[in-house]
């Protein structure tokens, strides 16, 4: 169950990214190709995801040997291992972040979607932590205010409704700051 929920976040995800996407490059196309460019989408951000997870792992596994050697000669370093494990994920995660939006209006392959990230990442990095910090800001801020207006029926819609149009700004967003950082790449 936990599979098919996900496979069906990734397609409705997907055709609502391509759907953005589309609609910021002013592209206006039939709804079979939108449907098939969307399932193209899906498939790659599978593969990224699926290639990033198995370089990761490769590249992980001899840090986690050592990781647990550390830990087990000297206990009370586990927090400064684990703070390390955190630091490096992270980091990870805001080089390769841009993955979807490469696929999506970069209309790159999973592998060339993962090397545009980290180019458009290492050609700007504050600005990346910038739209990072205020989309957390936006979506962390609203999310008090839509969980106060939740606790009724008709704050329930406007909350739902209000979430759905600020995370669509959001990854507008995200979409306009790759696509003009993409321009002139490798």
């Amino acid at each position: 169950a936990v599979v098919l929920v996900n496979l069906l976040a990734l397609l409705v995800s997907s055709f609502f990214l391509t759907t953005l996407g589309e609609a910021l490059q002013g592209e206006r196309p039939q709804i079979w190709q939108r449907l098939r460019r969307s399932g193209r989408v899906a498939r790659d951000i599978c593969l990224a995801v699926l290639a990033l997870a198995g370089v990761g792992l490769i590249l992980a596994l001899p840090f986690l040997a050592i990781s647990v050697i550390v830990i087990a000669i000297m206990p009370g370093a586990t927090l400064l291992v684990l703070l390390g494990w955190y630091i490096a994920l992270f980091w990870a995660y805001v080089y390769t972040g841009f993955a979807p939006e490469a696929i999506t209006v970069g209309r790159a392959g999973p592998l060339r979607a993962l090397y545009k990230s980290v180019h458009v990442v290492r050609r700007d990095l504050g600005g990346t932590l910038g739209l990072l910090l205020l989309s957390f800001v936006i979506a962390s801020g609203l999310g008090v205010i839509w969980r106060q207006l939740a606790v009724s029926p008709p704050g329930l819609a406007l909350a739902i409704i209000g979430s759905a149009y600020v995370g669509s700004g959001l990854a507008a967003a995200r979409l306009q700051f790759f696509r003009d950082r993409d321009r002139g790449a490798p």
